[in-house]
């Protein structure tokens, strides 16, 4: 694809122009579909997401006097990646707009445009994004919880990303992970909660592997904790992968028992 060319010639290099038995939607769907593979695998995607968001979402009638929405096909994963690429410009209302045309959301298209909104710094959207979801009936998942402590740690959410993971458990019944103990490990060192997060670190139901130590490694060296960031550092490199696998989670009455007591000293800690 040669990005020198003008927009609309790549267009109709891709979409064909079309006869009286062709499909508008269908065509732009092509189109819209390679535009965004060639573009994303060629970096090109911010030199020209503003033309493209006109292509996607508006065309002219045939009268040339009004517009109208595109994405009404039923292809939540193209829109999926539309939503992303914008979110990768900061071109947060373009993604919001896909995202409220789509004619049919997957619960990926959710968790994309919650993480839009976090990456971008508006993680309160992103949270209430959350609510709207499980408001209309669908299930969080794993995945969702991951986008829920990401937009927590962009707000210094620390008593709600406690509250989602204990909610997580008893409320939807999915056994944390190790992104979920991760997740909620970034919301407190984002936050600046240091001697928090290596006691949270300390206290989680398995032994930390060293991608937690230097998470903490990182967190001091954000907020210019030198002694704790060669700390952690220390532990990253004595950490032996062999002999300290995370394990296999114990029976669920024992995880259950030191999963709520981890949930219950961060309450305490933060006055919930």
């Amino acid at each position: 694809m040669d990005l020198k060319l003008p927009l609309q010639n790549v267009i109709e290099d891709d979409a064909h122009p079309p006869n009286n038995n062709s499909s508008s939607s269908s065509i732009h769907s092509k189109a819209t579909r390679t535009l965004v593979g060639r573009l994303s695998v060629a970096g090109q995607w911010s030199l020209h997401h503003r033309k493209i968001t006109e292509f996607i979402l508006v065309e002219e009638t045939l009268a040339g006097s009004s517009r109208r929405l595109l994405l009404r096909q039923n292809d939540p994963k193209l829109n999926n990646v539309v939503i992303r690429m914008f979110g990768e410009c900061s071109s947060v209302t373009d993604a919001k707009r896909v995202f409220d045309h789509m004619a049919h959301r997957d619960i990926d298209s959710w968790h994309v445009m919650m993480r839009v909104f976090s990456d971008n710094g508006m993680g309160d959207d992103a949270l209430q994004l959350f609510v709207e979801m499980t408001m209309q009936g669908l299930k969080p998942n794993e995945e969702t919880f991951v986008a829920v402590f990401s937009a927590c740690a962009t707000v210094g959410g620390i008593k709600e990303a406690f509250l989602h993971f204990d909610s997580m458990k008893n409320e939807f019944g999915i056994v944390p992970r190790t992104e979920h103990y991760l997740g909620v490990l970034d919301v407190l060192g984002k936050c600046g909660h240091l001697v928090e997060a290596e006691q949270y670190i300390r206290g989680l139901p398995f032994e930390a592997t060293d991608e937690f130590w230097e998470a903490l490694r990182n967190y001091g060296k954000l907020h210019g904790d030198i002694e704790l960031e060669d700390y952690a550092e220390e532990l990253e490199v004595g950490f032996d992968p062999v002999t300290s696998k995370i394990p296999t989670p114990p029976p669920e009455s024992h995880t259950g028992r030191r999963v709520c007591l981890l949930v219950r000293v961060g309450f305490s800690s933060f006055g919930i």
